[in-house]
């Protein structure tokens, strides 16, 4: 099919490669991401710096996370959203395999923990009960997902 083809020209040749990307690659995408904010959750210390650019001679001490987003902040930055949207996105556009992954019933192939996406959901929930982004998921100014893109 020529590249110049509409998408639904060319909808039912992408068929297999839409399926392989929900099998092989979105769990992979998702497990990252989790395993990202699960680790960028914890609040960022001058140990955690430090321990970046040497290697530490002792465990450093637990520290308590002040907010539920990114770095154990209690606002919100921009990542955060960015990850809450590739999560809202995906579970739009492949809801069945963002559920299997989410209850940890599918592997996700290499560098998958099978974990489940905990970290990625509890973010998306934070940013949710937030009073303002609760107002404006509801209002009619949110556009809906085109059903044919990740945007």
């Amino acid at each position: 099919m020529p590249p110049q083809e509409s998408y639904s020209e060319q909808k039912e040749e992408t068929k297999p490669f839409i399926e392989a990307f929900a099998k092989d690659r979105l769990p992979k995408l998702l497990g990252y991401l989790n395993r990202a904010v699960a680790f960028g959750s914890k609040p960022l210390t001058a140990t955690a710096v430090s321990a970046a650019a040497t290697p530490p001679t002792e465990a450093p001490a637990a520290a308590e996370s002040v907010g539920p987003y990114l770095f154990g902040r209690s606002t919100p930055c921009y990542a955060d959203f960015a990850l809450a949207h590739a999560l809202t996105r995906s579970r739009s556009q492949f809801p069945a395999a963002v559920e299997a992954l989410s209850q940890g019933t599918t592997g996700g192939g290499e560098g998958s923990t099978g974990e489940g996406l905990a970290a990625l959901e509890a973010l998306e929930a934070a940013l949710m009960q937030r009073e303002r982004v609760a107002a404006y998921v509801a209002s009619d100014r949110r556009a809906a997902f085109a059903e044919d893109s990740m945007m």
